[in-house]
């Protein structure tokens, strides 16, 4: 994505998010619009700093539904992400039954604070 589009897209989510007085409203709306500019049909928002023994907060949005019950395993593979730093870039997945997917970290100052997590195939042109 060029500077300039970006620029835009970050600007359009920015007051896409202030629209909403509440926080997980705002978020979801957020989650489908990201969605939305990537082409792609589902993703969960994971909010668990490195710390954190379960997520703060969550969403999903078009995301396979055993995505919502490895949330309760400390073990699962989504939350063991939550432990593991990933690349600001983003990690594409494509070895194991969630592909294709990738996993971006939300990072803040004082790290990582939880993961996008976006799946389903990019749209065609």
């Amino acid at each position: 994505m060029e500077v300039p589009a970006l620029a835009e897209s970050l600007e359009a989510l920015s007051e896409l998010l202030a629209a909403y007085s509440d926080m997980p409203t705002a978020l979801s709306q957020g989650l489908r619009y990201i969605l939305g500019r990537v082409g792609r049909s589902g993703g969960m928002l994971i909010v668990q700093g490195p710390e954190d023994q379960v997520p703060v907060f969550w969403l999903v949005e078009n995301a396979p539904e055993d995505w919502k019950t490895q949330l309760d395993d400390p073990e699962s593979t989504l939350r063991r992400l939550c432990y593991i730093m990933i690349d600001p870039n983003g990690v594409e997945v494509t070895d194991n039954s969630y592909a294709p997917m990738l996993v971006f970290p939300l990072a803040t100052i004082s790290g990582q604070q939880g993961l996008l997590l976006v799946t389903g195939s990019a749209a065609s042109p």
